[in-house]
């Protein structure tokens, strides 16, 4: 049986405070609210419930310009799947 390919490892990913980024472990967007006992904090831009995640799990988010900008003519097919 042939080795997987692994993927590259990503270096980890420190925003500012109330900036927006991606959490590719839950596939959510949130806002950076800190950092506490090395787990990262987010929270919904609207508000809500926080939770946590890896510094190696958040990477910067997508501006929705640039997201459409990437999806302008591929036709009908899930937003999720540009990334």
């Amino acid at each position: 049986m042939a080795a997987q390919p692994r993927e590259p490892a990503r270096p980890d990913y420190y925003p500012k405070l109330g900036e927006q980024v991606r959490d590719r472990l839950n596939s959510r967007n949130g806002v950076y609210m800190g950092t506490v006992g090395g787990q990262v904090y987010l929270r919904r831009a609207d508000g809500g419930v926080e939770w946590t995640t890896c510094h190696s799990e958040i990477e910067p988010a997508i501006a929705v310009d640039e997201l459409n900008t990437r999806t302008r003519g591929r036709g009908p097919q899930s937003v999720s799947s540009v990334a």
